[in-house]
Parts: structure tokens; C-alpha cells; sequence
């Protein structure tokens, strides 16, 4: 097969993924009834650049870049084509210019594909901070990533749950999730009852991708802390300690690589003498009881956001 052949059969499959991808935006709620001759536009403008914000995290990652650049915006665009009252109503589509060769890891990349990896980022970060609230535990993820993940079309599930463990297609969507999670985050806080109350996005007449959240969801990618109830015993060093708040910081020591982590904020738990504490400044390593207080992360599941001491070794380690 020689090179004009080559790109002849690119061309005409480039052809057939760049189709256009038609998708709906609704924003439901006071706000747009027909006897309502004032809307504040930062209301619904700020969802709509949120909600834009997040479908251009999935086609960075599906391709592999950063950033949009100002030549990669004029080739992938997210264009409106009608906007009707009452609810506000835009019919959309995401379309590329030209076509366009990405890497075989990455796989075609089509707008197609950047809906379908959008929704199922969301549905991923929704189905997780769900049972994060009803387990009050991390979820257990399982990557089953199939030959043609990278190749995925018309395929509407790639993400599962059962009993608190989450099934993910591609690992990609993981990436996806974490980095457009601020941006659901934005949509939800500027719903409320009095005014936008709902925000959905997708298909007429498919719902299986729909992305949906109302004024009930606000706060629901919020990163909440949850304390573990089981005391953890480490070395650490004390680098600062404040003794009107009784609060600090400090470094944990890792066994495994012979060098202190990143810096900790740790608070006193009760109404321990402080003097340990500050005599602690002096020394290069102490022992330490501790609870953990955790956030969810999406990708990595739960990760130390502060400790709560419980007690400060006396001797210290040397």
C-alpha cells in the first residue's frame, strides 16, 4: 500500500468521524418563564462556560495535550445554532474543521467520542461521590480497558457500579473526571430554587448519556473530609506549630524511601499539654498517634488531607 492510498483511505475515514455530534443544553427554572423579563446573565452565561470548560478537558486528554491552543480551537468547536425561551433551550454541536491525526495511542478522536468520554466522566464522578455519601468510604475502582477502548463509538457503557466497586472502560475517563470535576462543581452552586433550578445536557431522544444536575445536587462535588476511626502510629518531623491555635504542620517519614512527604496540617485533639508539641520543633523526628482526615479523590480514591494527633512520643526517635 503506498503513501497516496494511505491517504485516501484517511481521508475518507476522517470523513465519516467528523460528522458533527448535535446535542441539547436545557436550563430549567424561574428564571426563563415567559412572565420573567429579567435574567441575569452571569447566571446561566457562567454554567454554559463551565459546562464548555468541561468537554474541553475530555478532548485535551483524548488527545493527549495540556492546553488548547488558538490553531486546535479552530479546528474543535462547540457551536450554537438556536436558542429558544421559556426554558432556555440551545441546540448545539461539537464539530471539528478538519480532519485530524492523532497518535495511535490515542486512537480517532471524533466528536462523537468527546461526548461520549464527557458523559461518562460525569457519570463516573456522579456515580463515586454518590456512594462516598452513602458508604461514608472510597469506592473500589476496576479499569477493564478492551482492545478498541481507543476506538469507542456509539457505546454508552463504560462505566458500572455494584456493591460500592466502580467498573471503568478506559482509565482515560478517569483523567477526565478529576479534571472536570471543579467545573460540575461551578454548575451546581449556581443552581438553586429561586431562580436557574436545573441544567441538562445531551440527546431528543437518548437519555442513556445524559448529563443532569438541579438545585438538589449543589455541594455534591464538594471535596468533604471523613476521619478514619482507626489510630495510625508514625514518625514525623514537626516543622511549624502554632500555639494559640493549637494547629501545625508537619512532614511524615517514609520507611520505604528513607525521606519525608509533603507537607501536612495537623491539628491537637483534647486538651493535651502543648509542650511536647513545641519541644518537638527542636527535633529532627518524633513518633505520633494520629487519626487521618481524607478527602475523595477521584482518581486515587481517598488521600490524607490532615491529621488529627492524638499523642506525641515523649522520647524522641533520633
Amino acid at each position: 500500500m503506498n503513501a497516496n492510498t494511505v491517504k485516501l483511505i484517511w481521508r475518507e475515514l476522517s470523513s465519516l468521524d467528523n460528522v458533527p455530534c448535535p446535542f441539547n443544553i436545557k436550563l430549567t427554572g424561574p428564571a426563563f418563564i415567559e412572565n420573567n423579563q429579567r435574567i441575569d446573565l452571569l447566571d446561566f452565561a457562567n454554567t454554559l462556560l463551565e459546562f464548555h470548560k468541561a468537554l474541553d478537558k475530555t478532548y485535551c486528554i483524548l488527545t493527549n495535550q495540556q492546553r488548547i491552543s488558538p490553531s486546535n480551537r479552530k479546528q474543535y468547536q462547540l457551536i450554537t445554532k438556536s436558542i429558544t425561551k421559556g426554558s432556555l433551550l440551545l441546540d448545539n454541536e461539537i464539530i471539528f474543521n478538519s480532519a485530524q491525526l492523532v497518535l495511535p495511542i490515542v486512537g480517532i478522536i471524533n466528536p462523537q467520542t468527546i461526548w461520549e468520554y464527557t458523559s461518562a466522566g460525569f457519570k463516573f464522578l456522579k456515580t463515586v461521590y454518590e456512594l462516598f455519601s452513602k458508604e461514608k468510604k472510597a469506592p473500589q475502582y476496576v479499569i477493564n480497558n478492551p482492545v478498541n477502548c481507543n476506538f469507542i463509538t456509539g457505546d454508552n457503557n463504560l462505566i458500572n457500579s455494584t456493591d460500592n466497586i466502580v467498573t471503568v472502560g478506559d482509565p482515560r475517563i478517569l483523567d477526565i473526571a478529576a479534571k472536570s470535576r471543579p467545573h460540575y462543581g461551578a454548575i451546581t452552586k449556581s443552581l438553586n430554587a429561586n431562580n436557574i433550578e436545573g441544567f441538562q445536557a445531551g440527546f431528543k431522544r437518548d437519555t442513556t448519556s445524559e448529563i443532569a444536575l438541579d438545585f438538589n445536587d449543589r455541594g455534591m462535588f464538594k471535596q468533604r473530609s471523613i476521619v478514619d476511626k482507626n489510630p495510625l502510629q508514625f514518625h514525623a518531623k514537626i516543622i511549624d506549630f502554632n500555639t494559640e491555635k493549637r494547629t501545625g504542620k508537619l512532614k511524615i517519614f517514609d520507611l520505604a524511601t528513607s525521606s519525608f512527604s509533603h507537607d501536612y496540617n495537623f491539628s491537637i485533639i483534647g486538651d493535651q499539654d502543648i509542650i511536647p508539641y513545641i519541644e518537638a520543633l527542636k527535633h529532627p523526628m518524633v513518633s505520633i498517634t494520629a487519626l487521618s482526615e481524607n478527602i475523595l479523590d477521584p482518581v486515587h480514591g481517598l488521600r490524607p488531607l490532615k491529621y488529627q494527633l492524638i499523642d506525641i512520643e515523649q522520647k524522641m526517635v533520633s
